[in-house]
């Protein structure tokens, strides 16, 4: 039922809905959403009551386990093409430091090729392994 500038309920008419609130002013409380007001005003649990706003909205739940099945297109292996590598790291060492990093831990990580500087722009590269 139309009240001016909100609405209230037929089979209960202290829930008022206004915009985009809901106000049940005989329990005292309130919210912002359909779905809250199915957990608090009829006591539905989360899950029931999402299942019920999307029968009345005629949508059915979307089923993952499907769409994976039927996708489109397959993955296809994708190969990371690193840049290339500078004789020196004498940039990247300088950068490094230059940011408080220990020079132990950056003759540790070239050491074990988890960074290097590449080349033409002397860029850190790291690679997780």
């Amino acid at each position: 039922m139309w009240l001016g500038n909100e609405y209230c309920l037929k089979s209960d008419r202290s829930v008022k809905i206004s915009n985009g609130l809901w106000n049940d002013f005989s329990k005292g409380y309130g919210g912002r959403s359909a779905l809250s007001y199915f957990e608090k005003g009829r006591k539905y649990d989360y899950i029931e009551a999402a299942y019920y706003i999307l029968e009345k909205m005629k949508i059915t739940p979307i089923n993952y386990d499907e769409i994976e099945r039927n996708s489109f297109r397959k993955l296809e292996e994708k190969v990371l093409i690193l840049p290339q590598k500078s004789p020196t790291n004498a940039k990247v060492i300088s950068y490094l430091m230059s940011r408080c990093i220990d020079k132990e831990i950056i003759d540790y990580c070239i050491k074990n090729n988890f960074i290097y500087e590449d080349l033409p722009y002397h860029n850190v590269v790291f690679i997780r392994l």
